[in-house]
């Protein structure tokens, strides 16, 4: 079948020229970065991950992935899927999108500290003789308010550039791994 696929498209000059011109859109080139990222980010996740849990043990790891998990449960009460809603009104009204990234900026700092201060009052109040109990998972949950940078994010995703997206999550990922 391959063959087949391949000698119909080599035939055929102009079914080369029309994936030629497909590749040329930047909404296919956006896509493949995109795919790139995710790629590398599963790739060294696995290995991060791998080793890690080797470093740890099974227990102690077992906790990391409760803390972690509870950390996954609190973002989307963090973000409360705001980025369509942002990103639809920033491609309707360009003018706006100061604003907009700034109103978002805010908001999710907000959130975080919100988000944090409840957190810190339930680990201390239900980890009171375990200091580790309640110093991890407030240092994982600290990091909501370093994400609310990635409302950045969301102008370089309308303007179709997440080349400049991908580039700086990925070196920030291999800088951190």
């Amino acid at each position: 079948m391959p063959e087949k696929f391949h000698a119909s498209i080599c035939n055929r000059p102009e079914a080369m020229e029309s994936i030629i011109n497909l590749l040329k859109h930047r909404f296919v080139q956006n896509s493949a970065w995109l795919v790139l990222e995710k790629i590398l980010r599963i790739g060294l996740n696995l290995v991060v991950v791998a080793s890690v849990a080797n470093y740890l043990g099974g227990h102690q790891f077992g906790v990391l992935s409760y803390y972690l998990t509870i950390f996954f449960f609190l973002m989307p009460l963090w973000s409360l899927g705001t980025d369509q809603i942002i990103k639809r009104e920033m491609t309707m009204a360009p003018e706006a999108t100061p604003q907009l990234i700034g109103t978002l900026f805010i908001f999710r700092a907000m959130m975080a500290l919100l988000i944090f201060g409840l957190s810190a009052g339930y680990f201390l109040y239900a980890n009171k003789a375990e200091v580790m109990d309640t110093v991890i998972p407030l240092i994982i949950i600290a990091a909501l308010l370093f994400k609310s940078v990635t409302v950045f994010e969301l102008w370089f995703d309308t303007q179709l550039k997440s080349q400049i997206n991908v580039l700086v999550k990925s070196a920030a990922f291999v800088l951190t791994a």
